[in-house]
């Protein structure tokens, strides 16, 4: 892993390298530059591991939908875009973080990434920091579901 902090402490820019986790290194990254809040403006790369999911319907929700299962893939993907949030759960880092991807056949995949993802030759992230609010994943209670929740600092 690489990483800088923009001079005037907005950004956050970091590459991760072949191996890395993808929602680990970003954790990793904000923890070693003491970043706990921020937004993922940019993520592009490429994936040899790719674990994501998206939603189905599910009327028995209020929302009207579910996540379905981990969709692990093995095969490498360009990560084309990708944006989210970095903040806190349960006072520990947590990333959320959405992506569009093409597959080996030019497939676009597209959902929100979990944990195992693997990089394949590069990813490169930028992150713009939050010093003045913070983004916490709360429990919604007309959701019922963790969602984040944008506070600003007292």
């Amino acid at each position: 892993m690489e990483f800088f902090v923009e001079r005037n402490d907005s950004f956050l820019f970091l590459r991760l390298s072949p191996g890395e986790d993808l929602i680990e290194g970003i954790k990793g990254a904000c923890a070693e530059a003491g970043v706990e809040y921020g937004t993922i403006t940019s993520c592009i790369g490429s994936l040899k591991k790719t674990s994501y999911t998206f939603v189905k319907a599910n009327p028995e929700n209020v929302t009207g939908i579910a996540y379905r299962d981990t969709i692990v893939s093995i095969e490498p993907n360009e990560v084309i875009s990708g944006q989210g949030t970095v903040g806190k759960f349960d006072g520990k880092a947590d990333v959320h973080l959405h992506a569009l991807m093409c597959d080996v056949n030019g497939q676009l995949l597209a959902g929100h990434m979990m944990p195992g993802c693997l990089v394949c030759a590069t990813m490169e992230i930028s992150i713009a920091i939050a010093r003045s609010g913070r983004m916490v994943r709360e429990f919604d209670d007309v959701l019922r579901f963790p969602l984040f929740h944008f506070k600003k600092n007292n």
